[in-house]
């Protein structure tokens, strides 16, 4: 390698400083404001995967049991439904893995508050996003079925 050549290493272990850069070379926290920012706008995030993930399970399970209602409606009718339906879900499973995978590019930061506001985001979301049956919504819904990365 060029001695010339000046690489910025990301670390490879877990820091704690609030000067840190986040997703972009020009998104970086400079000031302990930007930082609690950075941190806001993560475990937002984090909530709002889980969220977008409930939703994506609830328009599949709604699927599934209006299906038998579908079956009275004229086929073409039902036909266009179902593809509206199933664009709808591929739409929302993108934009989770969109989030996701931001979620674990700010984890991989190794920045302490950044790793704990992720989880933070998806914990609350977790929480506030059940049944009130008692069941479980998206990811959680994985986690009880074993997909442990969260991702449905």
């Amino acid at each position: 390698m060029n001695k010339n050549m000046t690489m910025a290493m990301m670390p490879m272990y877990f820091t704690n400083s609030y000067k840190t850069t986040l997703w972009f070379k020009e998104w970086r926290s400079e000031s302990r404001m930007d930082y609690y920012f950075m941190l806001f706008v993560v475990t937002v995030l984090g909530f709002a995967l889980e969220a977008l993930q409930s939703v994506r399970r609830d328009l599949d399970n709604k699927r599934g049991h209006h299906y038998e209602e579908l079956l009275d409606v004229q086929a073409e009718n039902r036909e266009h439904y179902m593809k509206l339906v199933r664009a709808a879900s591929a739409f929302l499973y993108f934009l989770s893995l969109l989030l996701g995978y931001l979620l674990m590019l700010a984890a991989m930061t190794f920045n302490v508050g950044l790793f704990l506001s992720v989880i933070v985001g998806m914990t609350l979301g977790f929480y506030f996003l059940r049944t009130k049956e008692g069941g479980t919504t998206g990811a959680a819904q994985g986690v009880v079925e074993g997909n442990h990365c969260g991702l449905s």
